[in-house]
């Protein structure tokens, strides 16, 4: 029972980046059939596949089941071209389009609705780390880091911003941040305010529970004879 206690998490998990993607995308979300479908689309989508794969990896390994969390490590990297370790944190709505050259280090943290694209590095620059030895980034939710970029060591990317392609961020941006260049600098700033952070907040919270509710089976009415 252990083994598999946590599995309908991880399905939770799969059922967010699936619904997440799709309406990134403009396409409808699953319907009530929602676990056949998500689990055709790990099969067919290579992207979906992916983030399946290092849900399962980062399951085994938080069970103990390292060898297995290394081979399914190994399954995403010859089946996706990705590197993600099974180590590493990502929350809910985790947005692959392209998963080719992804490298994502053991100690990486990133936050709910992130997307990142193609030949992207997250990891840590050896030889630095901050007061409390941590030496990957952090990156916060609704972040989209594009293809190419590279964000290394312990620095912090707050909510809501951007990477710009080919980016190389060796140190922190606040909230709302649009970044880019070598090393990266900040191009625009537009942290959001409380309000606007309370009603982004809220409309997320409401996408989970419909993506949740529409899940259940409809209740079926009694329908007394006669």
């Amino acid at each position: 029972m252990t083994r598999v206690a946590g599995l309908p998490r991880v399905l939770d998990l799969l059922r967010l980046d699936m619904s997440w993607s799709h309406a990134a995308d403009g396409f409808p979300t699953p319907g009530r059939d929602g676990w056949m479908r998500v689990a055709a689309e790990c099969v067919r989508a290579r992207n979906l596949r992916a983030v399946a794969l290092y849900r399962l990896a980062h399951h085994a390994r938080a069970g103990g089941h390292l060898l297995a969390a290394r081979f399914l490590e190994s399954c995403l990297y010859h089946a996706c071209g990705a590197t993600i370790s099974a180590r590493a944190r990502i929350g809910g709505g985790f947005r692959l389009p392209h998963p080719v050259g992804v490298v994502i280090g053991s100690g990486a943290e990133i936050g709910e609705m992130v997307t990142i694209q193609q030949h992207v590095t997250v990891g840590a620059n050896f030889g630095k780390a901050d007061a409390q030895g941590r030496m990957f980034p952090r990156i916060g939710r609704m972040t989209t880091v594009c293809a190419g970029a590279v964000i290394v060591g312990p620095v912090e990317l707050g909510e809501f911003c951007c990477v710009g392609a080919n980016a190389v961020v060796t140190e922190s941006f606040p909230d709302g941040s649009l970044v880019g260049g070598v090393p990266a600098r900040l191009i625009r700033a537009a942290a959001p305010d409380d309000r606007w952070r309370e009603a982004m907040a809220a409309a997320i919270e409401t996408w989970r529970r419909q993506i949740r509710s529409a899940e259940r089976p409809e209740s079926t009415p009694n329908r007394s004879a006669g």
